[in-house]
């Protein structure tokens, strides 16, 4: 299939941060995580996606929510099974949300500080839909072009997930597919957050360039 992006608008148009706002947002931001998982949650239950209500709350802030701020908000949303120990639920989905809440802080970030940089006009696209269904983290339409980025962290849990979701979804034809791996080391680092900066633009760039001259 082809990918008319006409159809996919871009949620960073509705969204007044720039990149250096969302730094100095999280710069004290202390991030939590919980070692502890729920079978039922992590397999079995269909929830809400975290994605939806931290960018809602974004674009009805102009903040990057805290994760306690996005728990809070999310978890109204929750209907739990009837029969179902709630709190060993929300125990297992509280978790999850918190480890996924650096990704999602992560990719805003990016989007925002690509949209800042000199790219010949390109234009920088994220979509819930296009995230959802096809697993592109940012669209780059560049020179009559279309480049999905999967962004994600050299460790061996981010891997994993990055080939499980190479089986997840369906190719699309007339995208360009770039894996952009972030190293966790102090240099990328901000605050408790790990961001991709220019280093990883500079790489992105170079790729672009080589794709150009290879076609």
């Amino acid at each position: 299939m082809n990918l008319d992006i006409t159809k996919y608008p871009s949620l960073l148009d509705k969204i007044n941060l720039s990149s250096s706002d969302i730094t100095t947002q999280i710069l004290n931001y202390k991030l939590e995580f919980y070692n502890y998982k729920n079978f039922d949650v992590e397999w079995q239950m269909k929830l809400p996606m975290f994605l939806n209500t931290f960018y809602d709350l974004i674009i009805k802030n102009n903040t990057i929510p805290t994760q306690s701020g996005l728990w809070e908000e999310y978890k109204k949303q929750l209907t739990l099974p009837e029969k179902a120990d709630k709190n060993v639920l929300l125990k297992g989905i509280k978790a999850r949300l918190y480890r996924a809440y650096p990704s999602l802080v992560r990719d805003i970030h990016f989007s925002k500080y690509l949209e800042e940089q000199s790219l010949n006009g390109a234009k920088i696209i994220y979509n819930t839909i296009l995230d959802v269904e096809y697993g592109i983290d940012i669209i780059v339409h560049f020179k009559n072009q279309l480049y999905a980025l999967n962004l994600f962290t050299k460790t061996k849990r981010a891997f994993m997930g990055r080939e499980k979701k190479s089986h997840r979804h369906i190719d699309i034809n007339n995208v360009i597919y770039i894996d952009l791996p972030l190293e966790l080391q102090n240099k990328n680092k901000v605050g408790d957050f790990y961001l991709f900066k220019e280093k990883q633009f500079s790489e992105l760039k170079s790729i672009f360039k080589k794709i150009i001259l290879s076609s």
